[in-house]
């Protein structure tokens, strides 16, 4: 894990060999994601547990099938491997992507005009995908797209907004002139929770689609041509999606993942 790499979940590489009966050998590898061990996150972590295994093993198998059927191969996350009912529910198997040659960029650095148009698109056929499919088959679970607005989902929110409220205010008078948006940024910290739910809830008047939900470079691994273009990407951590305006996934993704320049000069992006 590279420095300043926070993870809510432990994220862990598990390696296996297999000899077999004619002594070659199989190497097999893959990602487990595991939830803490805190007694007392135990339910906020099942939450998202849930929420993240509904959308692996339901969701985007329904999305890419929609696409095989016109014909396209469209992939949209790593394989997701049942686990048996003696393993702890808090853990999900996935294909290790690095085997497939998928992988991070820096998210230090931001993602150029390239990396950005190819993020964009698959984004995009995520979306459409997931909004035709409300059309064919109704609305989605509750696990996959849950009512924020009731209290145990308030109470999560709460926490997380608390967590870096004081943190993010002392920081922010680190910076040049930050001081001067000390007051404005903690009034918008109080009412941040309020405005997450309202950003979350469907429009019937406009269009609405399903929303990974955390769609930053540490969640998009890219896979590369011999010649270093962009070949297709993916996306993990399916854990705060909704179905709501694409806008949340859009700007989330441009304002946390993109170099400066495009987000001042290139807003009107061409996919």
């Amino acid at each position: 894990m590279a420095a300043g790499e926070v993870y809510a979940t432990l994220v862990l590489k598990v390696r296996i060999t297999i000899e077999l009966q004619d002594f070659n050998r199989l190497h097999l590898s893959y990602i487990l994601k595991v939830a803490p061990d805190k007694e007392e996150l135990a339910e906020i972590y099942q939450y998202f547990f849930n929420t993240e295994t509904a959308v692996y093993n339901e969701v985007i198998p329904e999305l890419e099938e929609m696409y095989r059927q016109v014909g396209l191969n469209i992939q949209f996350s790593p394989k997701i491997f049942q686990l048996g009912p003696e393993v702890p529910s808090l853990n999900i198997l996935l294909e290790d992507l690095n085997i497939r040659n998928f992988k991070h960029v820096n998210r230090l650095e931001g993602l150029d005009l390239e990396h950005t148009q190819a993020v964009l698109r698959k984004l995009a056929q995520f979306h459409a995908a997931s909004a035709f499919r409300v059309i064919k088959k109704g609305s989605y679970d509750n696990k996959v797209t849950p009512d924020m607005d009731n209290h145990y989902p308030r109470y999560i929110l709460n926490q997380m907004v608390d967590s870096f409220t004081q943190p993010f205010l002392k920081n922010l008078t680190c910076c040049k002139n930050g001081g001067k948006y000390k007051d404005v940024m903690k009034n918008f910290m109080f009412h941040a929770v309020e405005k997450i739910i309202r950003a979350r809830k469907p429009h019937p008047y406009y269009f609405n689609a399903l929303n990974h939900g955390d769609c930053w470079s540490n969640n998009i691994l890219f896979k590369y041509s011999d010649d270093g273009k962009v070949e297709d990407l993916l996306f993990i951590d399916f854990q705060n999606t909704n179905y709501g305006s694409p806008a949340q996934d859009l700007f989330y993704f441009i304002i946390t993942s993109t170099l400066l320049f495009i987000i001042t000069s290139n807003i009107n992006i061409k996919i």
